[in-house]
């Protein structure tokens, strides 16, 4: 949700995410550091939508790269030996933006999404910007802490 509109596109509805779990019957959050997932056997999906009020307006959706999500997901990447190119950032924005909005139907919910549907390539231009940043500029580099993504 961003305020109190319901956003059914862009991937946001449905989304089945394991929220309600027994940690006593084997249930761990999985090793995975952007984001945070349960591993967990035999999962079922209620039959219930669970409200979640993700931004309380669109100023908190654009903030989302702001508060480094980019900036994580940049330092995952460069860990891990991804590379990027001058174009990378600008092909994966635009992927991002594509995606969002043609192939999961932001088209359909209007101004939502199609700020829904630019958040999200943003937040993927800002990422392959900041790993092609690591890979070109050894003072930013420097100056990252690696050792503390989150």
């Amino acid at each position: 949700m961003i305020g109190s509109r319901w956003i059914r596109v862009c991937g946001w509805y449905p989304d089945y995410c394991l929220r309600l779990y027994h940690h006593r019957r084997g249930a761990r959050f999985a090793e995975v550091k952007q984001h945070a997932s349960v591993d967990a056997t035999n999962p079922c999906r209620l039959d219930a939508d669970m409200l979640h009020y993700s931004f309380a307006n669109l100023g908190e959706l654009f903030a989302k790269p702001g508060r480094n999500f980019s900036g994580r997901a940049a330092k995952i990447m460069y860990q891990k030996g991804k590379r990027a190119n001058a174009f990378s950032p600008f092909l994966h924005g635009l992927n991002a933006f594509v995606r969002k909005y043609l192939f999961q139907r932001g088209f359909m919910g209007g101004v939502d999404g199609m700020t829904v549907a630019i958040s999200a390539g943003l937040n993927s231009y800002l990422k392959y910007a900041k790993l092609l940043e690591y890979q070109r500029d050894p003072q930013v580099l420097a100056n990252e802490d690696f050792n503390r993504v989150w």
